[in-house]
């Protein structure tokens, strides 16, 4: 894990560095956006591949008429001789229209690791099994000792960032004497609902783009099966 983690703590440090010229080094509104900022930092190095798997969806879906064409060329024909050719020709189809299947794939396997990591480095702030004290005097992936106090010791009203909501209540008063679970329970349920809101609208969008490539699929099958009855391309 530590191969994750100590790149997304490295990017997280820069900017936790950036934003002290601004902010108190030492206040939550620096560490929370720090780890803001670290998301838009891998959002914007990932842009050009979203894009592009934009541009492959569309173009698969532009590719649905000659590819069903291909798969009837085939149909009857199961040997691996044939088997090897239709793949050649599909992988020569994709090359020509400029499409890359595996495009797609590229945003989520770059993201699982970051988020990955940026679970662990926050986690590490406040180990599971160390005492707050213990926790200040330890490395973090970039993080030294000097910085992980400073989080543990940064607040968002009121409510320390190291806190979460199944803390032990002893840990939780070596961290902030008199915070109780209720007080982390108003700052984290706001924020799952924030973020239940975002899923669900980023997963939305996704919907409708793939829907809206599969019709324009459908369309463009249904009109090559049309010509094909009609005895070829209408005009």
């Amino acid at each position: 894990m530590d191969l994750f983690a100590y790149p997304v703590s490295l990017v997280m440090k820069f900017w936790h560095w950036a934003l002290s010229f601004v902010v108190d080094p030492n206040s939550g509104v620096a560490w929370v956006g720090s780890v803001i900022l670290l998301v838009v930092t891998v959002r914007l190095l990932l842009m050009r591949s979203m894009w592009r798997q934009q541009y492959s969806m569309r173009k698969m879906a532009q590719l649905g008429p000659k590819m069903k064409e291909l798969q009837l060329k085939y149909s009857g024909r199961k040997s691996p001789e044939d088997r090897q050719e239709q793949a050649q020709e599909m992988q020569a189809m994709y090359s020509d229209a400029g499409v890359n299947p595996l495009a797609g794939c590229l945003p989520l396997l770059v993201q699982i690791p970051v988020f990955l990591g940026l679970y662990y480095v926050l986690l590490n702030f406040s180990p599971p099994g160390k005492s707050i004290e213990e926790a200040s005097t330890m490395d973090n992936g970039a993080f030294g000792p000097e910085q992980v106090s400073s989080f543990l010791n940064a607040e968002v009203f009121g409510v320390p960032l190291a806190s979460y909501i199944r803390m032990p209540q002893e840990v939780m008063e070596s961290l902030h004497p008199g915070l109780e679970r209720a007080d982390i329970l108003m700052i984290a349920v706001p924020l799952f609902v924030l973020a239940g809101i975002a899923t669900f609208i980023n997963m939305w969008n996704s919907f409708r783009r793939q829907k809206a490539a599969k019709e324009a699929e459908k369309a463009a099958v249904a009109q090559v099966e049309a010509e094909d009855r009609a005895g070829g391309p209408f005009v």
